[in-house]
């Protein structure tokens, strides 16, 4: 679904620790390997025609800091 909104080459690996589906919303909490790659998918998200209202909600250093733990949600559009 995002594979076209992402340049060929980029890589953004995300272990996903939580994944709500409700009502037409979207919740992804999750861990990563930098800040860059919570930004790379909040932009791809945002830039996906069937998706609006794309909101990171929280960004921390994973406690093992190893990385950075994140929350997005975003909205299907209807």
């Amino acid at each position: 679904l995002l594979r076209g909104q992402f340049s060929p080459g980029d890589t953004v690996k995300i272990d996903v620790v939580d994944l709500t589906i409700e009502e037409g919303k979207v919740r992804v909490k999750g861990k990563t390997s930098s800040i860059d790659s919570v930004d790379q998918i909040k932009n791809a998200l945002a830039q996906a025609p069937e998706f609006e209202q794309v909101t990171v909600s929280s960004t921390q250093v994973s406690f093992d800091k190893q990385g950075f733990e994140f929350q997005i949600t975003w909205s299907l559009k209807k």
